[in-house]
């Protein structure tokens, strides 16, 4: 937009009035022209022969309504062109019309937006505020759809001047406004201060290093108090620590260097806070060094809720691989390919994961093998006042607790999702080797528990408590070599449906409100060998029981009974999703043994259903092949992970694993 002579002159007025004012240290108080007495860009070029690191591609930007809306502009238009579209529309590597609207919208009267609602009317020190539709009533202005509304810049009722904008709304503004433009991200911003010392040199270069822009609240005119918000693409040493940023003022492209020191009068372009943003918060933790971190503890402390970390094969040790906590944030943690190449293995010192922080069953542990765990209650995992998180696909072998719960313990609130876990030669010297559920409501779907002991009650599960009222479905408990297969005590009443007790010392007598369970040998195939899969013969597969459910964490295995297999082999087979990782659309090609009604879909990590491709559809026997276009249900393109896909078939199903990247 083009300023009227008159909004020029004000913008001028503003910016002559507040340099004699040190009043505003947490503000930004600058127009579309620098202040007087800041230094032209050619004075405060990098120094001949510096050693500097500069982030190729950041699109400059000129100041559009507000420096602050303008500088974070500038991060989402370096991200929208390096991985993660949808950030800005259009082309956001130059300034078009579509990039201004996404910094600061404007249209009309009639149709309002950030400019109509909240520049105007154009007010400075000398106007004093002039209320704008941020005033009461609420519900008088347009809905928020760009930067500067998410910064409330302007916004007389946060007693901003036209163009003004709060430190405190740059974390909402970053994470609010890509949340808008691409509800599929989750991004990660952390503010940071000199004063505190959280404002490091190692903060700003590992940031740059890695490729990501930050935003400065800096004092460009040395009076003391804030006034500039910039883009930080860059450091130098020369030998002094310096920033490099795109300022907002012409030419948008042309960096500034500045010494990287703390804002004090006198020092003009001081800094006073910083901010990070990451549009994508997954990290990758491999233990040969070739990820984010090395540490499994290390990358869920650095993500927030809703974020993934994934973790490479191997076997992780030491205390940030053990004892492992989310801190009540709801993040998933998943290995890359499962639990039998990546484990944890506690060395006896301590449990595996440990919940107590308010997680829910949105908080995910996936494919990980915990051995040698520690702890009472619970030696492999302990959810524990609340902590309620979902645990699937894992394997808990060789956990030992002092207390209640070799494998797990779910007590005082906590209610968690167990799935396709596990669970096997653990032992508690109180009650449930394999899990205690005390006090709780946890829901236990496709168990195993073998071979584990117990000092009192159950070697398999122990129920305890008048309000415990556990679901135990399609799982076995066999093989306890002290204590029987399940307890109920103190009035505890879980739900046993579909489920096969057999072979415990104690006894396979149910307790609670079982309904069709069954006492037969499971039938493994090597469970001495720690082979606790299925023979085509075993009544816990779905053509062995009356009710056409698979009991237990595995299916059948590859063992050989010489039994004929009644279905002839599985209904649908799967082949690997090509390609695999994939940047662009994914081919499923799948077999069918049968014709029937076939249901494809597609899985994120939380094992939420992101998009169905197929729905009940009848198909022949034979080869088929789906492609699914990397969009969810609701044709929004999803982040890059981890994903499942599924082919279901009579009732049972086949899946196979991809990786999106991320583009």
């Amino acid at each position: 937009m083009r300023l009227p002579q008159a909004s020029l002159v004000l913008l001028l007025s503003a910016s002559a009035a507040f340099a004699q004012s040190t009043e505003s240290r947490e503000q930004s108080r600058t127009g579309p022209i620098p202040p007087p007495g800041v230094a032209p860009k050619e004075r405060m070029a990098l120094a001949p022969g510096a050693r500097s690191v500069l982030i190729d591609g950041v699109p400059g930007y000129l100041w559009r309504h507000g420096c602050g809306p303008t500088a974070i502009g500038m991060v989402m238009g370096y991200h929208d062109t390096h991985g993660f579209p949808l950030l800005i529309p259009g082309d956001a590597s130059t300034q078009t019309a579509q990039v201004d609207q996404a910094i600061a919208s404007e249209r009309s009267a009639g149709d309002p937006g950030h400019h109509e609602d909240y520049s105007l009317p154009y007010d400075d020190t000398g106007t004093g505020l002039l209320d704008d539709k941020s005033e009461d009533p609420p519900g008088d202005e347009h809905s928020h759809d760009c930067i500067a509304d998410f910064m409330q810049t302007s916004w007389s009722a946060a007693n901003n001047y036209y163009g003004w904008s709060w430190s405190s709304a740059v974390i909402p503004a970053l994470g609010g406004y890509a949340a808008h433009a691409n509800p599929g991200f989750v991004s990660e911003s952390r503010e940071y201060a000199m004063n505190s010392g959280t404002l490091s040199w190692d903060v700003l270069t590992r940031e740059i290093d890695r490729d990501r822009p930050m935003v400065f609240l800096v004092d460009s005119d040395g009076d003391g108090g804030t006034d500039h918000f910039v883009t930080v693409v860059g450091y130098a040493e020369t030998p002094t620590r310096q920033y490099g940023c795109l300022d907002t003022w012409y030419p948008a492209d042309e960096v500034r260097w500045c010494n990287f020191l703390q804002m004090a009068g006198g020092r003009p372009w001081g800094v006073y806070k910083g901010w990070s943003f990451d549009p994508d918060a997954t990290v990758f933790v491999d233990g040969s060094g070739g990820g984010d971190f090395l540490n499994i503890q290390d990358g869920m402390d650095a993500v927030v809720s809703g974020a993934t970390v994934y973790v490479r094969p191997g076997t992780y040790t030491g205390s940030k691989n053990r004892d492992l906590t989310p801190r009540g944030k709801n993040i998933i943690v998943v290995s890359t390919d499962g639990p039998d190449a990546t484990i944890i293995d506690c060395q006896g010192l301590g449990r595996g994961f440990n919940f107590q922080g308010q997680e829910t069953t949105a908080c995910v542990v996936d494919g990980f093998t915990i051995r040698d765990g520690s702890g009472a209650p619970g030696g492999g995992v302990r959810c524990y006042l609340n902590g309620s998180p979902t645990l699937r696909n894992l394997r808990i072998e060789d956990c030992a607790s002092t207390g209640n719960g070799g494998g797990i313990f779910c007590g005082v609130g906590a209610s968690p999702i167990i799935s396709n876990v596990a669970i096997a030669g653990c032992s508690a010297t109180g009650s449930g080797g394999g899990i205690s559920f005390t006090t709780t409501t946890a829901r236990a779907e496709n168990v195993t528990v073998h071979g584990c002991s117990s000092g009192a009650n159950a070697g398999g599960i122990a129920c305890s408590g008048a309000n415990s009222r556990p679901t135990i479905l399609e799982t076995i408990l066999s093989g306890s070599t002290a204590g029987a297969g399940l307890s109920c005590t103190d009035g505890a009443n879980p739900t046993v449906t579909h489920s096969c007790v057999y072979g415990n010392a104690g006894g396979n007598g149910l307790c609670g409100t079982p309904s069709e369970n069954i006492s037969e040998d499971p039938l493994y195939c090597d469970a001495g060998a720690g082979d606790l899969t299925l023979r085509t013969d075993s009544p816990c597969l779905p053509n062995g029981n009356a009710w056409g459910v698979l009991m237990g964490a595995y299916g059948a295995g590859g063992c050989d009974t010489g039994v004929p297999d009644p279905w002839d082999g599985e209904p649908a087979v799967l082949r690997a999703p090509y390609p695999n990782p994939s940047s662009a659309a994914v081919s499923l090609a799948f077999d069918l043994s049968r014709a029937g009604e076939v249901g494809v879909s597609i899985h994120d990590a939380a094992g939420r259903v992101v998009r169905t491709l197929v729905a009940g559809r009848s198909m022949a026997a034979g080869p088929h092949a789906v492609e699914w276009d990397r969009r969810d249900d609701r044709g929004r393109e999803v982040p890059g992970g981890v994903y499942f896909c599924s082919v279901a078939l009579d009732g049972r199903r086949a899946t196979g694993k991809l990786v999106v990247l991320a583009r």
